[in-house]
């Protein structure tokens, strides 16, 4: 009896272990090459050798949720959004099976910011944990100022603990760092390092300086209010001299058009008599008379249907 006891507890023992399947695709060499610029944008090209135990028709390299001008190598690729990160998807209809070497370089706007006097460098390598597991990971990166102090890391398996399993070495401007043990599947590595301020040129970030097109929009705004105040606050338009007149000009409106002078009232009311509008007469006093014969429409320009009506406003005559 007690045997059998023994036996069932063994076997609710060896039950409550947990099982690990062996992956079918391991990321055997994960090598990472970056270049921090002045401006605090980086420049990174990832080179994975990835051993397929079976086939498979996919694989997916995540890289960073700001990625940008991303281009690969080692089979067709696309890109697109997982978990929150921009990723490359290789992709072959007949299968990846063996070793597979991928490479994909892509730009990070920014890793710096300013905080209290100093400039920290924000990096994560992986950033999105990857689907398979690292057996070797190796981190270059380069820097445009002197490393001056010691970084800090992180990770989602170790915590700050992962420095355990790095060796990092620190040579000027450039730091590498060497895993000492295999990452696990969907592993995530980060780091912070603080530089001295002025370290980078941070001029471009938002909030520091001011777009081309809000600058240039300023200028303009300030140039008109500039020749508004200078040449149009007091003084009226001049009227601008024209060498041929419009047309269906009368004789009256002709020195208007031409020289800018005053528009001669007698010129224009003959030309509408002849016209059939109205009729002068010169009565015993010697007065001119002006009597309408028929309305103006719309045949005549506005200017010219506007004076006339104020003329026979109250009588046609």
């Amino acid at each position: 009896m007690r045997r059998f006891l023994l036996l069932l507890l063994c076997a609710a023992f060896f039950l409550s272990l947990p099982v690990h399947a062996a992956s079918a695709t391991e990321v055997t060499q994960l090598d990472a090459q970056v270049v921090v610029a002045q401006d605090g944008s980086c420049d990174i090209t990832l080179t994975a050798t990835v051993n397929f135990l079976t086939s498979a028709k996919s694989f997916r390299m995540p890289l960073a949720a700001d990625a940008e001008d991303i281009s690969a190598a080692g089979a067709s690729y696309r890109t697109d959004w997982y978990d929150g990160a921009e990723c490359v998807i290789f992709e072959r209809s007949s299968g990846f099976s063996g070793d597979v070497t991928f490479t994909c370089s892509f730009h990070l706007p920014c890793a710096v910011t300013e905080e209290d006097g100093q400039q920290l460098f924000s990096f994560a390598l992986p950033e999105k944990g990857w689907q398979y597991p690292i057996e070797s990971f190796l981190l270059n990166i380069s820097f445009p100022a002197e490393i001056t102090a010691r970084p800090s890391w992180y990770s989602a398996y170790h915590g700050v603990d992962i420095e355990n399993y790095l060796d990092i070495s620190v040579n000027g401007t450039q730091l590498q760092v060497q895993s000492l043990a295999r990452f696990k599947d969907q592993e995530t590595v980060s780091m912070e390092l603080v530089f001295a301020s002025g370290s980078f040129d941070l001029r471009h970030q938002p909030g520091k300086t001011v777009s081309f097109v809000t600058v240039l929009f300023i200028l303009t705004l300030l140039a008109a209010v500039g020749y508004w105040f200078f040449f149009l606050r007091r003084k009226r338009l001049r009227p601008q001299t024209r060498y041929t007149p419009v047309n269906e000009a009368t004789a009256g409106e002709v020195p208007c058009q031409l020289f800018g002078l005053a528009p001669e009232a007698g010129g224009i009311l003959t030309h509408w008599g002849n016209l059939g509008y109205l009729s002068i007469t010169r009565n015993r006093n010697g007065r001119i008379v002006l009597r309408k014969q028929m309305e103006m429409g719309s045949e005549r320009a506005v200017c010219a249907r506007t004076l006339f009506y104020s003329l026979f406003r109250h009588a046609d005559s």
